[in-house]
């Protein structure tokens, strides 16, 4: 990606006094219509961002984008144990908000955006919501209670307290098999290839049927490479190295090879920004959480 530069100044080059900059006006604007051709010979022009969306009012502790959604969750004040999840519709319509008996920041959408799970952050109890009405579709409350996968009409849960497996309908709840692990053991979920391997301290693995549960065999565990630094889905955020607080997005070219930027936007760490094409969200510096709508084309 060509580097990100200051159009106010040109770089190497020391700020003139007034009397320069008369004697040579052509030399800044030289350097500044360089600059512009080579960002546009080395990249597609930049394009603006719509602004969908600005929440102000009470911080949120965590949201959650979603393909045509934001979920935000907000600590109801204490000493109340609650948290308030609400649903803002980004392509119009109503909005819902309910309060769930939890403290949480950790809002997780299925792939489908049909359920949304809220994590107790003592990691005990899930509550799943309706992502249309806002209704608790069921939940679950046992100690050591953990999330390890979630499809589109499947859950796959762990409980630490008693090493068992569950895969569970999405929708209601209804257990489809139980598996007992030690809790010791590592599990490792592979929903696309239909298989879910256990791997004991001692390095042996059992591979089960995500379907059903049952072992498909016994052996050595599969070698998983470190993963890569690579964007994440279709968009990729930078800092500008030149101006703090400052962001750009990359995002495929529509009309050719390579990526294009978009953008700067002022937000906060982009460790804490959620995107869901063609949607990105983000706390901005200056407080209110923020969506953008990237453009389509060109």
């Amino acid at each position: 990606m060509p580097s990100l530069i200051d159009l106010d100044r040109a770089p190497g080059v020391t700020p003139s006094p007034a009397s320069a900059r008369k004697r040579w006006p052509w030399l800044r604007a030289g350097l500044v219509a360089a600059v512009l051709i080579t960002l546009a010979a080395d990249a597609p022009a930049l394009r603006g961002l719509d602004q969908v969306l600005t929440i102000s009012g009470p911080p949120t502790a965590g949201f959650r984008l979603g393909p045509d959604a934001l979920y935000t969750a907000v600590f109801s004040p204490v000493p109340a144990i609650e948290t308030t999840v609400t649903r803002y519709n980004l392509t119009g319509g109503s909005r819902w908000t309910t309060t769930v008996p939890v403290l949480t920041s950790d809002l997780v959408l299925d792939p489908a955006g049909n359920t949304l799970l809220v994590r107790d952050s003592s990691a005990s109890r899930l509550i799943f919501l309706d992502t249309a009405a806002g209704t608790i579709r069921w939940q679950r409350t046992e100690p050591l209670l953990d999330l390890l996968t979630m499809t589109a009409d499947r859950v796959l849960l762990r409980t630490g307290s008693n090493g068992t497996l569950t895969l569970a309908d999405l929708r209601t709840g209804a257990p489809i098999w139980r598996h007992t692990v030690a809790p010791t053991t590592e599990v490792h979920p592979d929903e696309t290839a239909g298989r879910i391997e256990v791997v004991t301290p001692d390095n042996q693995a059992t591979t089960l049927r995500f379907a059903d549960g049952s072992v498909l065999g016994r052996g050595i565990p599969t070698v998983r490479p470190e993963p890569a630094h690579a964007p994440t889905g279709a968009m990729d955020l930078h800092p500008d190295t030149e101006r703090l607080g400052q962001t750009w997005i990359l995002t495929p070219n529509p009309t050719g090879p390579g990526r294009r930027a978009l953008g700067p936007v002022t937000v906060g760490s982009t460790d804490t920004c959620s995107s869901s094409t063609p949607y990105f969200a983000c706390q901005t510096t200056s407080g209110p959480l923020t969506v953008w709508r990237l453009p389509a084309s060109g």
